[in-house]
């Protein structure tokens, strides 16, 4: 793993240690302290609104727009 992060923090500009920690972060969070690996691509409207609240209400509010 740590060679992977390596080779690819400089392409995507994960090149200072504040940038590492929140990306590392990050990665905690959407895995769910690396339980998941892979998407779950099966959200319910309720689960959405309760993870996302807001925002998805001002993105629906942007395209209706658009």
């Amino acid at each position: 793993m740590a060679a992977l992060l390596n080779k690819y923090s400089d392409k995507f500009e994960i090149n200072t240690p504040l940038r590492m920690a929140h990306f590392l972060g990050q990665i905690g969070v959407e895995t769910g302290g690396l339980k998941h690996t892979k998407e779950i691509p099966c959200y319910k409207e309720k689960a959405i609104r309760g993870n996302f609240g807001k925002i998805i209400i001002v993105i629906y509010l942007l395209a209706s727009i658009v």
